[in-house]
């Protein structure tokens, strides 16, 4: 506890506000990645801050838009979508693991365009079909590859519609 009020102290001993160590920590936390609201305070609380000091730090960050869950939630689907070709149920699954409200992931997840799922999907199975070096597409591929997409989070209707890509059949070459 000691070490703790020594690093309150200013350079002439006089008390500092303990929100801005909070602050400070926050902003530095932030300025890596975005980070949910129930991120930043878990990782804050580990830091040994008070839940007081960490709520007025959050409620502050909140009204300078610095933090904003319906905005991280909009990002992080997009680019896992994209770039790791996930689907809507493993996306939900990840921002409800971090602390996104409900109302949130469905709201986010309901702005999400159709087409958006479905190249996700395609491309997924595309890099899967050249991985696995399938070249006929037979019903056991067929299975395999909906087990696939499956895992990757896709629901069945977009996997059916990713499958039905006369493109993808022929081993990904249109």
């Amino acid at each position: 506890m000691k070490n703790k009020e020594k690093n309150r102290r200013g350079r002439r001993g006089e008390w500092k506000n303990p929100h801005s160590d909070v602050m400070q920590s926050a902003l530095r936390l932030l300025s890596f990645r975005q980070r949910t609201i129930h991120e930043l305070t878990e990782k804050l609380l580990s830091k040994g801050y008070s839940e007081d000091e960490i709520n007025g730090t959050v409620e502050r960050l909140i009204e300078g838009r610095y933090l904003d869950d319906e905005a991280f939630a909009g990002d992080f689907a997009c680019s896992r979508m994209k770039n790791r070709q996930w689907g809507r149920i493993k996306v939900s699954h990840e921002l409800r693991k971090r602390g996104v409200a409900a109302g949130v992931i469905e709201k986010t997840l309901n702005g999400l365009k159709e087409e958006t799922e479905i190249d996700a999907a395609k491309e997924a199975l595309r890099k899967w079909l050249k991985k696995s070096g399938r070249k006929d597409w037979t019903k056991d591929t067929a299975a395999r590859a909906a087990r696939h997409l499956s895992g990757k989070g896709f629901p069945f209707s977009t996997i059916r519609s990713a499958m039905n890509n006369p493109g993808i059949t022929d081993g990904g070459e249109e």
